[in-house]
Formats: C-alpha cells, structure tokens, sequence
C-alpha cells in the first residue's frame, strides 16, 4: 500500500538530505531557531509592511534582479495575479499570454479569470520552452507576456541563453512586456552561468518564491520600476496581502540566510 501524506511526513523528518528540497525540522525547532535570531538581530515586527526587515529584505531582492524595487507578498499566487492586472490595465487589455502548462493553467484555479475577468491566451509548445518563434506567430494584442523560468510541467526545462535573448528581443520589437514567473529562478542561474540580473535583464517583471530553492516559510516577491512596484502595492491589499505583520513570512528566510543565497 502507498504511504500516506501523514506517513511520508514522518518518514521525511528522519532525512538528514532532501532532493529537491530541504530537510525539514519540527515546527518548535524552527519557531526557537527563529526567536533566537530575532532577539540576537533586535528585529522588530514591521506594520502592514513598513519596517526594516520587510523594506531591507526587499531592497535586496530588488538588487539581485536589477531592478528598481520589489515588493513583499504572502503568496506567489498573489504577486503574480497582481503583476497580470498591473499589465492589463496599463494596456487597456484583458489578454495575456502564457506557457500552456504555465502554473497560473493548472495549479490556480483560474484565478485570473475568477478573480480578475483577464483571458489567457496559450503561448508556444506544451513540451518545449518558450521561444520567440512564438510570439512572431501571434495575431492577438496581448498586455503582457508571462515566461516561466524553468517549465516546471514539462520536466524543468529553460531555453538556452541564445533563445532567452532571442525572446527578449522578439517582445521588445512587438512591445510586448515580459513578465517572468521565476519561482525556480534561484536554481537557473547555475544552468546559464549567469547572476539573476543577467537573466531578468529584458523583463519588465519578475516575480521569485521566498521558499522554493531557499528554505523561507511561505511567500514570494515581485520586482520591477517604481512605477509598478507602486502599483503591485496597491494590488497587494486589494487582494488581501498588506497584513498586519509580514514579519512572520520575511524573517524565516532572513534567519536562513547564513550563506551567498538571497
């Protein structure tokens, strides 16, 4: 008989390594981990995202990515469906494109659609990355176009660097923002041999998780100008992200943060 969730949970806590992932403690081990961190960095909780360790936490990614600024959010879920609407509007179209095994397809429920009223429109070859080919073939206005860094559905793959570019400069030509799901971006950059900036040069957004590939808790973080950001802020409380305390999602990836990873 298969394992259960329960039992492949118990079954986990006795590896001392986890691929791919990280080996996961007890939720009072972390939680003490995490106190004790706090108190030898006198951290203060931040309020509905305003304070140090949210703000310098933001600063950060934004400078890894190059870009402008960033802004914290609960989910993945969430920066992404702003960063669709952000672009939406600023287009006067309710058109996006995306990878046809994109995570907003399967793994959202079509929020963007429930949630927003935006159409997605498929982009490219369910089992190749996305290339510029693809865009050269659209007939549609689309208001941005979403490229997840890797394909996660169809076994991890990333276009070769030649492609990316090549991808950049096909949207850059119809006028076409990018908009890069980078929830696996923090594992890429070996692929390309490339810092983050390099890959997210040519994007005009780029969402990153805050715990695939770097141990956080929950949440994620979308980058861009200023403009957007400001934008992104906006959208993050109307749907429901400027908590009371960001604190609880931020510091846990601060607390890990003992080597060269964000």
């Amino acid at each position: 008989m298969p394992a259960t969730q329960a039992e492949r949970r118990e079954l986990r806590k006795g590896c001392a390594l986890v691929v791919p992932d990280f080996a996961t403690g007890s939720a009072a081990d972390d939680f003490r981990a995490l106190a004790a961190w706090c108190e030898a960095n006198r951290v203060d909780h931040d309020m509905y995202g305003q304070g140090e360790l949210v703000e310098d936490f933001e600063r950060k990614i934004a400078a890894l990515l190059g870009k402008a600024a960033a802004m914290f959010a609960p989910s993945g879920v969430m920066a992404q469906l702003a960063a669709v609407k952000i672009w939406a509007e600023a287009a006067g179209v309710d058109r996006f494109g995306m990878h046809p095994t994109s995570h907003l397809a399967h793994h959202e429920e079509q929020a963007y659609a429930a949630l927003l009223h935006c159409h997605a429109v498929p982009v490219g070859q369910r089992l190749r990355p996305m290339l510029a080919s693809d865009l050269e073939t659209l007939r549609e206005t689309l208001a941005c176009v979403l490229v997840e860094l890797p394909i996660r559905e169809a076994g991890g793959q990333l276009p070769s660097w030649e492609e990316l570019e090549a991808l950049k400069a096909a949207a850059r030509e119809r006028g076409v923002p990018l908009h890069m799901d980078g929830a696996r971006l923090w594992e890429s950059a070996a692929y390309y041999e490339r810092d983050y900036a390099a890959i997210a040069a040519g994007f005009d957004s780029v969402y990153v998780s805050v715990y695939k590939g770097i141990g956080g808790f929950a949440g994620a973080l979308l980058a861009g100008d200023e403009a957007f950001i400001a934008k992104a802020r906006v959208w993050r409380r109307r749907l429901g992200g400027t908590l009371h305390h960001l604190s609880p999602l931020v510091a846990p990836r601060r607390c890990a943060s003992t080597n060269a990873s964000p």
